[in-house]
C-alpha cells in the first residue's frame, strides 16, 4: 500500500484533489476537507456520486482504506 492516497474532491467550489495517508480516518478526510474550503467539518457530507445521492455511510472513526477509499476515489 502506497504512503498516501489521491481522493478526489467535487464541491460547489469546484473541483480539488486531496492526498491522505490511508490510515487516516474518514473524520480527518473530513477536516481537510473542510478547511480547504473554509467550512465547519461537521457540515461535510462525503457522497459516492457526482449527483449527492449516495451518501457515503463510513464512521468517522473508521480509517480510509478500511472504508474501502482507493487512490482515485
Amino acid at each position: 500500500m502506497s504512503d498516501t492516497i489521491i481522493i478526489r474532491v467535487l464541491s460547489q467550489a469546484g473541483r480539488s484533489r486531496v492526498e491522505m495517508a490511508p490510515t487516516a480516518t474518514i473524520g480527518s478526510l473530513k477536516a481537510e476537507i473542510a478547511k480547504r474550503l473554509s467550512l465547519d467539518a461537521k457540515t461535510v457530507t462525503l457522497c459516492q456520486d457526482q449527483a449527492y445521492r449516495k451518501k457515503f455511510s463510513a464512521k468517522d472513526t473508521v480509517t480510509i482504506a478500511k472504508a474501502g477509499l482507493k487512490n482515485g476515489a
